[in-house]
């Protein structure tokens, strides 16, 4: 019986609550999500549709730097110099993508939590634009650098 309640007080806890990042200005907000390419320069768009693990904030690099850390329902917008990018997800085991990108495009990145051994592990997929698109809409932008 106590295992019993000590695992649905930790599935309410991982489900339940909601992990909370700094968040940008609406209008910054808005802006990115016109989702305008930067000459000879590439955007990328990491972002996190709710989902698994609400508690669980994840950090997230590009190249080494971290960008900030995600929660649910939250994205970032990085303008960065064309070319190989290595975006690292730090969670129970680390989730690594490499991505190759050109000049004057953009690329879109999907977060996710999933399940770890002691906390949530992540995920990252490069998915096509009007995939990306869909998703960073549900999102709010999140301050870089956190």
């Amino acid at each position: 019986m106590k295992n019993k309640l000590f695992f649905i007080v930790l599935l309410g806890l991982l489900l339940g609550g909601c992990a909370t990042v700094p968040m940008e200005d609406v209008a910054l907000d808005n802006t990115a999500k016109t989702f305008a390419p930067v000459p000879d320069k590439s955007v990328i768009y990491i972002y996190r549709a709710g989902g698994f693990g609400g508690a669980i904030k994840i950090p997230v690099q590009l190249d080494g730097h971290v960008i900030g850390s995600t929660a649910p329902d939250v994205y970032f917008r990085v303008v960065t110099d064309a070319g190989n990018h290595k975006i690292v997800a730090q969670a129970s085991y680390d989730a690594t993508l490499s991505l190759v990108t050109e000049p004057g495009k953009v690329y879109f990145v999907d977060q996710e939590a999933k399940w770890g051994v002691l906390y949530a592990g992540a995920g990252l997929e490069q998915v096509n634009e009007s995939d990306g698109r869909a998703g960073v809409a549900k999102c709010k932008l999140a301050k870089g650098g956190q």
